[in-house]
């Protein structure tokens, strides 16, 4: 009985860990991670490269877990009427760190004031194993250094003037290794992003958002978004499950050079999430 308690629980935790996708704070002017078919956000620009680093901070806790790492680049290519994104994702846990690599493409079609973006991304995300002990002392056997769970992502959107409405998949085979019990897992989530911009003369715009998710439950996101004389974009929303106040600034430097920084708190839990950003668009 103590043995299949110890196997219970322990997949259980296992799982958690390896089911979990980073959850970025700073998304709204870029959907890429979430949305396979968002593309760019400047489309006076055909490449846009960026950097996040997302922090969760637990006070009184004496286990500090590394920042999350999330490196992406987006190409838009004319002759295809299209985009290429290439991705790559570094998360440590206790037991494991995940390497997450992602290839895709989208399509950008236009007629009159509608656009349609839809998007498709292979993704490989490579579990390399800290400590193999632990999994061979719970009765599973043959336990490999590194397992590798291939996945897609899919990604629609449909855009009429300041409107946007968009629906996406991560992970949708939620391919998993079961040893004894599971040890990884894909975590297949479901999104559906709705903004809508106003325009108020040459120096300041509005927009209001929601992003609504599932995975084995309901969360919500709803904000708002401002931006002053196309240089500071300032933006706050409210995520519903968490009862989490997110806050955002973000400049750019110059036509070029972009970055931001982000704090979340909670009322039900009492963490602490920081997500900074760099970009440079070419």
């Amino acid at each position: 009985m103590k043995k299949l308690l110890l196997i219970a629980f322990f997949g259980i935790s296992v799982g958690t860990f390896s089911q979990s996708l980073i959850r970025q704070d700073m998304y709204f002017n870029n959907m890429n991670y979430i949305n396979a078919a968002a593309g760019l956000a400047d489309t006076n620009f055909n490449n846009d490269l960026q950097l996040y680093l997302l922090h969760r901070f637990v006070p009184n806790n004496s286990s500090v877990k590394a920042p999350n790492i999330f490196l992406n680049y987006i190409r838009r290519i004319d002759k295809i009427k299209g985009s290429i994104n290439a991705g790559y994702v570094y998360d440590q846990y206790s037991f494991f760190d995940r390497h997450l690599l992602q290839l895709g493409y989208a399509t950008h079609l236009k007629k009159g004031n509608h656009r349609f973006d839809i998007g498709l991304r292979a993704v490989m995300n490579l579990d390399y194993l800290k400590d193999r002990s632990v999994y061979e002392s719970n009765d599973a056997t043959d336990i490999k250094g590194a397992y590798l769970l291939p996945d897609l992502d899919f990604g629609f959107q449909y855009r009429i003037k300041g409107f946007t409405l968009g629906l996406a998949a991560k992970n949708l085979f939620r391919n998993n290794v079961i040893n004894t019990y599971k040890l990884f897992e894909n975590e297949r989530i479901f999104y559906s992003n709705l903004s809508y911009t106003h325009v108020f003369g040459r120096n300041f715009q509005l927009s209001v958002f929601t992003l609504p998710s599932y995975t084995t439950s309901f969360q919500v996101d709803v904000g708002l978004d401002a931006v002053f004389w196309n240089k500071v974009d300032v933006a706050y929303f409210f995520r519903l499950k968490e009862l989490r106040h997110v806050y955002r600034v973000a400049v750019n430097i110059s036509k070029q050079l972009y970055t931001g920084i982000s704090f979340g708190h909670s009322h039900v839990t009492s963490d602490y999430t920081g997500n900074f950003m760099f970009g440079y668009r070419f």
